[in-house]
């Protein structure tokens, strides 16, 4: 029992900069989500561009 309440305070500082830590980390998931969701609405509309140039008919040129 007296060790545990020697080590309380420790485990208290340890306590405290493991959630400043996950505070911190939470701001990067944030931010590296939100770049992932918006790179990916960015690649997603190039890609549907360059599929429809890719197919696209120019009927001045169509020759049954």
């Amino acid at each position: 029992l007296n060790i545990m309440v020697t080590l309380s305070p420790i485990s208290f500082q340890v306590s405290v900069r493991d959630e400043a830590l996950q505070e911190k980390n939470s701001y990067f998931i944030k931010t590296y989500v939100i770049l992932f969701c918006m790179s990916a609405i960015i690649v997603g509309i190039v890609q549907v561009a360059l599929v429809r140039r890719m197919f696209r008919v120019d009927t001045s040129r169509i020759r049954i």
